[in-house]
């Protein structure tokens, strides 16, 4: 199941957008709930992507940041030792 942020244009001249809410079901559905609230008739969905952290994919990342981290301060000095 999809879930989709809904949202419109925010204002006559279509610099902003406004947010009308999350929605499932049939992208032309969703359009067609929320048709009365669309600016120019234009509604917008933006598919929702949940990811499901847990304690260890936490501390993963963390890891390869530090790693990265490190990593980017030996590339620093090799490249001061190379100039």
């Amino acid at each position: 199941m999809k879930i989709y942020n809904v949202s419109t244009y925010g204002d006559c001249e279509g610099k902003s957008t406004r947010y009308l809410g999350s929605a499932t079901g049939n992208q032309q559905d969703i359009r067609n709930y929320f048709k009365d609230k669309a600016v120019y008739d234009e509604i917008f969905l933006s598919e929702i992507v949940i990811i499901n952290i847990t304690p260890e994919m936490a501390a993963e990342r963390q890891k390869l940041a530090e790693r990265e981290k490190q990593l980017e301060s030996e590339l620093k000095s090799l490249k001061s030792v190379l100039r």
